[in-house]
Formats: C-alpha cells, structure tokens, sequence
C-alpha cells in the first residue's frame, strides 16, 4: 500500500477505530464477558458496552494501543512508517514525520511496534518446502549461531524467513529448533 492509498483507508480517528472493531469482531461485536451479540459503541472511550450485561471492552484491549493517549491515527501512520522503511527508520525520523516533539515517545512508540512484530513473526510456522541453514552474526571475536528457515513456495521463491539464535550446532539443539519453526502440518 503506497502513502496516498494509506492516507485515504485511514483518514481519520474514526477510519482506524472502524478497522480495528471489523479486524477485532468480524462478525460484529461479541461481549466477551457472556457472549451476547448486541452493544453499542462508546467512541469516547473506544469501548463497546454490552446490552445484556453492561460490560464494556475496550476496541485496544491486548494490542499494542491498550491504554495509551496516544491517537489511533498517529499509531497507525507510525506502523506504516516502520512497516515501510526498507532501511529502517530512526526514532528521531519517526518523531520528525509524527509531528512530536519528544523523540522519547517516537522511541517508545517505534520499540512496541517492532515488539508486536516481533512476537506475531514468532508464532509464524514455516509451511511446505522449507530450506533449514545456520549463519553467524556478529563482530570478529564474538559471533551468535542463527538458525535461518526459509519457506520456499513455486519457482523457488522465499515467501516467509525465521530467525533463530541457537546456543550451539549440535544437531540436536538445530532439530529441536527447527521443530519450533516448521509447522508439522505443511
């Protein structure tokens, strides 16, 4: 999605809340709490209420915007830009581009989201035919073993890459990694 495409599929507070309520409850709302499928919307609070047992769930519950003050609009154009940036992006480009003016918030900011990223990348398991190599990152005298799965669809392509730090290259610590990483199913 280019910048112009993003900028009209969320053009404002409401388009972001929008999108998280259908990525969140699909099939529309369902209270958490007795499963009733009715309530309506607090946008105040970003919650929904629901009408037989008044409980209220909050449309950031258990993401990365739980609790925070920070506008659903600056959030996403913030995961945009860290989503987009080949290269990365610093948080004082981030701070720069969100309009903040305390850098320490792009940087907390620009952390939550490489964590979320971090923890969805590793629920991911490598499917079909996977290609299995350990590589060595690091300085010259202080190197980490990294076992690196590939998932290889048609025509030899990468569709989706693990990284995994091993503590050595016994085949065994690599079988039982490499079991973490490639679906049983695939």
């Amino acid at each position: 999605m280019n910048l112009l495409a993003f900028q009209e599929q969320f053009e404002d507070e409401k388009a972001c809340a929008d999108y998280l309520i259908a990525t969140r409850w699909p099939e529309g709302f369902v209270c958490g709490k007795c499963q009733a499928k009715s309530g309506w919307y607090i946008s105040a609070r970003r919650s929904f209420q629901c009408k037989t047992c008044n409980h209220q769930e909050s449309i950031t519950a258990n993401t990365l915007f739980h609790r925070t003050r920070t506008s659903l609009r600056e959030w996403f154009l913030g995961i945009y830009l860290v989503c987009e940036s080949k290269k990365g992006i610093s948080a004082l480009e981030l701070a720069h581009h969100l309009g903040m003016k305390d850098e320490r918030r792009a940087t907390n900011m620009k952390k939550k989201i490489q964590d979320a990223m971090a923890e969805r990348n590793q629920q991911y398991l490598l499917q079909e035919f996977v290609e299995l190599d350990e590589a060595f990152f690091g300085g010259k005298h202080n190197k980490t073993a990294v076992l690196v799965g590939v998932s290889v669809g048609q025509n030899d392509a990468p569709q989706f890459v693990r990284f995994q730090v091993i503590p050595d290259l016994k085949a065994e610590t690599i079988k039982k990694t490499a079991q973490t990483m490639i679906s049983p199913y695939g």
